[in-house]
């Protein structure tokens, strides 16, 4: 159990360090070379996948139950493409129309970071939630499968 837990912790810096390095790199410039695109693109994607193995872990092994590896990526791919849609949307709002700092003042901070809270708990929900409905209709499709046998 120590050892997962450890894994689990380097994946997540791993994953956490990607998107830092990430949003601290890309910047919209018309005179980017072409390596450095493909570079940064290589490096979303590097992010994206640890994204995916990081949720995969989290459904693979916090359950008490047993849940296949396949399930868990597909809960995990779910999960990170949620969390990459909510974050562009997010950037987009906090960059273009949010007047957070006005209405809040110096706990906009505060406030911005317990919404991320709510929103990475919904979307684990929303990948536990693909598991599970996964599972289900694996089961009605064996029971099904028996009946007709």
């Amino acid at each position: 159990v120590a050892l997962i837990s450890v894994v689990l912790l380097a994946l997540l810096f791993l994953t956490l360090g990607a998107s830092f390095l990430q949003a601290a790199v890309i910047t919209p410039d018309a005179h980017r070379e072409t390596i450095d695109r493909i570079l940064l693109w290589l490096l979303y994607v590097a992010s994206f996948f640890g994204q995916v193995l990081l949720f995969a872990a989290i459904y693979k092994i916090l359950p008490a139950v047993r849940i296949p590896i396949h399930l868990a990526l597909q809960g995990g791919l779910v999960a990170a493409l949620a969390w990459e849609a909510c974050r562009a949307a997010l950037t987009w709002y906090f960059e273009a129309l949010s007047l957070v700092n006005v209405v809040y003042g110096s706990f906009a901070t505060v406030v911005v970071l317990l919404f991320g809270f709510e929103l990475v708990a919904i979307i684990l929900l929303l990948g536990a939630e693909v598991i599970a409905e996964a599972k289900a209709r694996r089961a009605a499709e064996k029971a099904s499968k028996e009946v007709a046998a």
